[in-house]
């Protein structure tokens, strides 16, 4: 792996992490720019699966540690019922 690749993708994971964060897709910016830098579509694909696996797990342990703390299935956008 050369240092430019490197480089562009962790640009990419930042990218797909905004996107993913404040959309809720984040293979919008990483699939298309994995399969750009040669990554086989398979393989991209597995990739931006396993990043909205690791988003999903990280927003649902967010959201249980807010739980903890208020007593309550609220947050500062609104309330879960």
């Amino acid at each position: 792996m050369t240092v430019v690749l490197f480089i562009t993708l962790i640009g990419v994971g930042i990218a797909g992490g905004i996107c993913g964060s404040a959309v809720g897709i984040a293979s919008l910016a990483s699939y298309p720019a994995l399969l750009a830098l040669g990554m086989l579509p398979v393989t991209a694909n597995i990739t931006t699966t396993f990043a909205n696996i690791v988003s999903g797990i990280s927003s649902v342990l967010h959201l249980a540690r807010n739980c903890m703390v208020t007593g309550t299935l609220s947050s500062k956008f609104g309330h879960y019922y």
